[in-house]
């Protein structure tokens, strides 16, 4: 257990590893520049206790390895790894949706599972990739910014937000695996190239009111 409250600091000099069982955070897990990893060869989960961070990112980052992410209430996570790699390999919210979900910065940024949320954010990163579902609920919705965003057979929903988008800003979107359905609320914008063979479904729930945006070619 990292933590009891939103305020608590747990800062080690080195990297924390955590494998043989699951793990409890509360506030802020800090290391300085070291790996911090809290999964395993057995898919190991994470609950969150209160809003919570983990940083690696002193000066050149390190990698962030999470199994499953749970809560029972809409706690916030946020994940900042610099030059660092963030692997999430198990499900996000699979019970309780978790509060907004912020990646500040990565290098390499994969989602194995399904992501639900009140919103997620990532402001920077060089590749992204999400290979499940990704269900949000506020007004936030999903804001991606990564050079290369990869979306492998899923949907991204932000239909139950009022107002809420779905931006994704890149050079390169790629689409793999199984058909990609895009259902926002509001307004659909994707900047950057998209290729792939798949189907490419997209949908607004307030068809009166919004907008479907391509700022670079498709297919």
């Amino acid at each position: 257990t990292f933590g009891n409250d939103n305020l608590d600091t747990s800062t080690f000099q080195g990297g924390v590893t955590h494998t043989a069982g699951n793990s409890a955070l509360s506030g802020q897990l800090i290391t300085n520049d070291a790996a911090i990893t809290l999964t395993g060869a057995t898919l190991r989960t994470l609950t969150l206790g209160n809003n919570a961070s983990i940083t690696t990112d002193n000066v050149t980052g390190a990698i962030i390895t999470l199994g499953a992410v749970s809560n029972g209430t809409a706690y916030t996570l946020g994940l900042t790894a610099d030059g660092g790699d963030i692997s999430v390999n198990g499900a996000v919210g699979g019970g309780t949706a978790l509060g907004a979900i912020t990646v500040n910065s990565a290098n390499a940024v994969r989602f194995y599972s399904t992501v639900n949320a009140a919103s997620l954010t990532q402001t920077t990163g060089t590749t992204t990739q999400f290979d499940g579902n990704i269900t949000t609920t506020d007004a936030t919705g999903i804001n991606v910014t990564s050079t290369n965003i990869t979306l492998d057979g899923l949907i991204l929903n932000t239909t139950a937000g009022a107002g809420s988008d779905v931006l994704l800003t890149g050079t390169a979107i790629t689409l793999s695996g199984d058909a990609v359905t895009i259902q926002a609320n509001d307004d659909i914008t994707v900047t950057g190239t998209v290729s792939g063979a798949q189907a490419l479904n997209l949908q607004t729930a307030n068809v009166a009111g919004s907008a479907i945006t391509f700022n670079n070619t498709i297919g």
